[in-house]
């Protein structure tokens, strides 16, 4: 067995997602992963015997693991006014925004943008349900900050989907249409308005 299987492991994922951000899945060969890995074409058969969809696949495994993990860390504030509900929602994106943009994250959204057909039913259904996650998380804080809302509790799920539609069009634009990694101040104050808008309609 090889040495330092861990290490061997990590880097050899560590290079394949860089490649399959930058280059993509077709145009990334076992052969240039090895080259960069310094490993032979053996040893990264031995620890994904699949090649490389099972690098893809251990990829996306870890990702759905650390992302998920990193979510349930959020901790949202209790509320004490509506103008804290607005800042906890905009401090909420900030979070996801900052976490989506920690490079082995950036490189593996790119990944699932660019590769979607390569995607398993269960791949597919994790990103789902990391976004339901997310909803669920701002409904629960919603739900929590009723009293400082004018809303009803049937209309709760309602304003979580609509602030998350919201944040998801920056995602979009800024991730994949223009491939901005930083959100400017006047797309930043956009949000805010938006926001603010949202609180204010429902």
């Amino acid at each position: 067995m090889p040495t330092n299987s861990p290490d061997q492991r990590d880097k050899l994922m560590t290079i394949a997602r860089t490649l399959f951000a930058t280059k993509g899945y077709e145009a990334t060969t076992t052969r240039k992963i090895n080259t960069l890995a310094h490993t032979s074409d053996g040893l990264l058969y031995y620890y994904f015997p699949g090649g490389k969809k099972a690098l893809l696949d251990a990829i996306l495994l870890a990702a759905r693991d650390s992302r998920t993990e990193s979510l349930h860390s959020f901790q949202f504030e209790a509320a004490k006014d509506a103008a804290s509900v607005h800042s906890e929602i905009l401090r909420f994106f900030q979070f996801i925004w900052a976490t989506l943009n920690e490079e082995e994250n950036y490189q593996v959204f790119q990944i699932t943008v660019r590769e979607k057909n390569l995607l398993s039913a269960a791949q597919l259904d994790w990103i789902r349900r990391l976004n339901l996650l997310i909803s669920e998380e701002l409904r629960d804080f919603l739900t929590a900050s009723q009293n400082h809302l004018a809303v009803s509790p049937e209309e709760i799920p309602v304003l979580s989907q609509t602030l998350i539609a919201t944040f998801q069009a920056v995602i979009f634009t800024q991730l994949v249409v223009t491939e901005e990694r930083e959100i400017t101040p006047d797309h930043w104050q956009g949000l805010k308005d938006s926001v603010s808008l949202s609180l204010r309609q429902l």
